[in-house]
């Protein structure tokens, strides 16, 4: 199965059971995509790299488009915020 995974939130104890729902995903061999959302200092890895004109594969700066795309090919979407 292909999981996506919406984070919209800075809230510690939130964001840590989102990568552990991903995680146990991976660890069974399912597909994980995690999606950023929001504007809170834990999210801020696209502006951070917007502002240093810098690019990463880790945490590429995303746009809607991108939302839209991990929305529409996954099999099942769970949202965190």
């Amino acid at each position: 199965m292909k999981l996506g995974i919406i984070l919209n939130t800075n809230d510690a104890e939130t964001c840590w059971n989102c990568f552990r729902l991903g995680n146990e995903a991976l660890a069974k061999n399912h597909s994980v995509g995690i999606f950023l959302l929001g504007k809170g200092a834990l999210l801020a890895c696209g502006t951070c790299l917007k502002m240093r004109e810098q690019e990463s594969t880790i945490c590429p700066i995303s746009t809607i488009e991108n939302l839209l795309d991990l929305v529409c090919s996954s099999d099942k979407v769970a949202t965190f915020g």
